[in-house]
């Protein structure tokens, strides 16, 4: 594989993070020495993911280690557990404090870090991840708690967008094209064309099951925590601090509500829209659905097109926003039962920065979970007789850590990480970026507030009740749930966060 011009544009357009303690760095033979040192350390790394062909996995393990082995004295062991099991697995083996090395977390750094789960890198990665450190640059930023690092995040689309995603050939039929949707007045236009048109097809489903069809419509105007609704419009001058709001008593917020109830009684919505198991794709191949709003980033179109078997159009419509929780929501950590987390660090290092390490843990063996369809640009596929359904090994781009080094896959287009990389950087950062939330001090007011939230977010998102009365409602329970509480804690903390950025 030729060198790939990404890997010179993530080191060189991200600046270095500037890492925090009193460390003393070692020498490049005393870190040697530690890695080292004769003592073959076993690793295990545990990350989501099926083991249908164990014989497939072993095969590629052994080849990861030759190349750790050349370096490091370690050998990995692959760890991949089933989805739906990874939660619970991640909390039993973390619990019970069963060896275990390097762990993919997902949406739980923070809370995995303040339980003393995991183990701060920031010391570590000074002298055993200093390559990883300058790949993924100012991006470590979101992986800090309590102004300590306790992860890596994987490279994926670190910005955040919302917009249209519908069928081509039907969007063709209106009339309309995609230069012609400008705003959610012109979706209306072409939703209320598709209805006319077809009278059977659900104009807007769900972008993903147990989502409301209105999940990505503000996104790019707040940057929030979880669901909760807590925190600031993401157009802050963060230079003239910033104010923290419930988001669900804005004007913005408020807008919305209307619109879905609107284009509910106009029948644009999935009925039960919540309720479903179904994924958008799934309504796109069968042809009842014609489109949804959904995230749009790099490779949504090839995506989506290759799931659903049909041609698939996007706009986005939204504000591209860089937030925190964007990055950080998939990343890998070091927890504290590590037997060796310097030899852990090295590893994650050639995870992140040696393409055959990265080609290896993303798509496996050559000739049997892929071939080389275009050699000289890094393109790949399946074997003959291999997809999706029965191929032995392979892991999405944003769970294998740093993909940017790795082959591109024949369904995205050549320069994928080019516009990954063009999407990040183009994104506004959010004036929170980098702030994490320490939520230990409200979290009885959380609980009360989630409940509120499952009791009324969905119905009006989903168009469902009149904002007339329900939002109302909605802000008054939320009060008395203790969001103000929540608000100036929050508030307090941000304050105290944006003195320490001077």
């Amino acid at each position: 594989m030729k060198k790939r011009k990404v890997v010179a544009m993530i080191a060189s357009v991200l600046a270095a993070v500037t890492l925090t303690g009193g460390y003393a760095s070692a020498n490049a033979e005393d870190t040697a020495s530690v890695l080292k040192d004769g003592n073959v350390v076993t690793l295990k790394m545990m990350f989501p993911g099926a083991n249908s062909h164990p014989a497939d996995m072993i095969e590629i393990q052994d080849e990861m280690n030759k190349i750790i082995q050349q370096t490091v004295d370690a050998q990995l062991e692959l760890m991949p557990v089933e989805p739906g099991a990874y939660y619970d697995q991640e909390n039993l083996i973390l619990s019970s404090g069963e060896k275990l090395d390097i762990l993919f977390v997902l949406n739980q750094s923070q809370e995995l870090a303040n339980r003393g789960q995991l183990l701060p890198m920031t010391d570590l990665i000074k002298d055993y991840g200093k390559d990883v450190d300058a790949a993924m640059g100012d991006y470590i930023k979101a992986c800090y708690v309590n102004n300590e690092l306790y992860g890596l995040p994987t490279f994926h689309e670190y910005s955040q967008q919302g917009g249209l995603m519908c069928l081509a050939d039907i969007l063709d039929e209106t009339g309309y094209t995609t230069d012609d949707i400008k705003s959610w007045d012109d979706v209306e236009n072409v939703l209320t064309k598709v209805k006319e048109l077809y009278p059977d097809v659900y104009p807007l489903v769900t972008p993903e099951a147990g989502k409301g069809c209105f999940e990505y419509y503000y996104l790019g105007t707040f940057d929030t925590f979880l669901t909760y609704g807590v925190g600031c419009y993401a157009d802050d001058d963060p230079s003239d601090g910033v104010e923290i709001i419930n988001m669900y008593s804005t004007p913005e917020y408020k807008e919305m509500a209307e619109r879905a109830y609107d284009w509910n009684q106009k029948g644009f919505f999935l009925p039960d829209a919540t309720t479903g198991t179904t994924q958008c794709y799934d309504y796109f191949r069968a042809g009842t659905g014609f489109g949804c709003i959904s995230l749009i980033h790099p490779g949504t179109v090839s995506e989506n097109s290759a799931s659903s078997g049909q041609n698939i159009a996007v706009k986005a419509l939204t504000p591209s926003v860089i937030t925190t929780a964007k990055v950080n929501f998939a990343q890998y950590a070091i927890p504290t039962q590590c037997v060796s987390p310097e030899k852990a660090m090295a590893v994650l290092n050639l995870l992140y920065t040696n393409s055959d390490m990265q080609n290896l843990f993303r798509f496996g063996i050559e000739g049997k979970d892929y071939v080389f369809t275009d050699k000289e640009n890094g393109i790949v596929g399946y074997p003959d007789g291999v997809d999706a359904s029965n191929v032995g090994w392979t892991n999405g781009l944003w769970l294998s850590g740093n993909s940017a080094i790795a082959y591109t896959f024949e369904t995205d287009e050549p320069d994928i990480y080019e516009q990954f990389n063009r999407f990040n950087t183009e994104g506004r950062m959010s004036p929170l970026y980098g702030f994490a939330y320490d939520s230990s001090n409200c979290r009885n007011e959380l609980s009360a507030i989630s409940n509120v939230v499952n009791k009324y977010k969905d119905l009006i998102e989903t168009g469902a009740s009149d904002p007339a009365e329900s939002l109302d409602k909605f802000n008054k329970e939320l009060d008395q749930a203790g969001m103000q509480n929540v608000i100036e804690d929050y508030q307090a903390q941000v304050d105290t966060w944006l003195s320490s950025q001077q």
